[in-house]
């Protein structure tokens, strides 16, 4: 998302969770089962990497100028995310089953 908030897999996993409840009944209890399930994602997320949160999964701050440079300049893009968008479709995955 380019703020260096949450991680953009983290962000489009909490998105599959939200798709996954959306056929429940109740919108209420929907609504609470996918923050259950969004808590229990983080958990595991954080087991792997040790937070959500971009800036810290890659190492510069994407909400500035410089850092979106700098990550742009080291291929950060190329070399750490695609485990991070790995790891989101794992969990996933392993949630689902």
């Amino acid at each position: 998302m380019g703020l260096g908030m949450e991680c953009g897999a983290v962000t489009g996993a909490f998105m599959v969770i939200g798709l996954r409840v959306e056929g429940e009944k109740d919108e209420r209890d929907a609504r609470f089962k996918s923050y259950d399930l969004v808590k229990e994602f983080i958990h595991r997320f954080e087991a792997r990497h040790g937070t959500i949160l971009c800036r810290e999964l890659i190492g510069v701050d994407l909400g500035t100028p410089g850092g979106r440079e700098r990550a742009l300049k080291e291929n950060l893009f190329q070399t750490l995310c695609p485990d991070f968008v790995r790891t989101a479709s794992e969990i996933l995955r392993d949630m689902g089953e």
